[in-house]
């Protein structure tokens, strides 16, 4: 189901909507839904890997900031 959503937006936005739609050979409402459904997705990833890190600092599951270095340390070499 699609509904209408309205908004304001800087003249230059609007313009380089209409250039990047245009450049696709796609409409304005299409680049729009697609820039709002990748952000979205972005922060919802976010969350869920915040999330994930909060339940495994409950679960006790840490390292030390040493240990952490150490990790970084040796993928740094071995990326060498």
């Amino acid at each position: 189901m699609s509904i209408s959503l309205s908004f304001r937006t800087e003249e230059s936005t609007q313009e380089d909507l209409d250039r990047l739609a245009t450049s696709l050979n796609r409409s304005r409402n299409w680049i729009i839904n697609e820039a709002i459904a990748a952000h979205l997705a972005t922060h919802r990833w976010q969350i869920e890997q915040i999330d994930k890190g909060i339940e495994d600092v409950r679960a006790g599951r840490t390292i030390s900031t040493d240990e952490l270095k150490q990790r970084i340390a040796s993928k740094s070499l071995s990326a060498k």
